[in-house]
């Protein structure tokens, strides 16, 4: 993950049926030019989905090796 000034990265998993988001993990502004490594654990008992919502305010970003 590289981030640059201005931009939001969030995590969320959705329950499927549910309105609200639970939100894994999040991180704001630059973070430098190495490569950053996130992880995290999702415990779930149902179905969900993660998403993954970036707000970029004319930046660079990326995400990688997602599994």
């Amino acid at each position: 993950m590289i981030l640059e000034n201005g931009a939001t990265l969030n995590v969320r998993t959705y329950a499927f049926g549910a309105i609200n988001p639970n939100v894994l993990y999040t991180v704001n502004g630059a973070q430098g030019k190495q490569w950053k490594l996130a992880q995290t654990t999702v415990k779930s008992g149902s179905p969900y989905q993660v998403v993954f919502d970036g707000i970029l305010n004319n930046a660079n970003n990326t995400l990688d090796s997602i599994a």
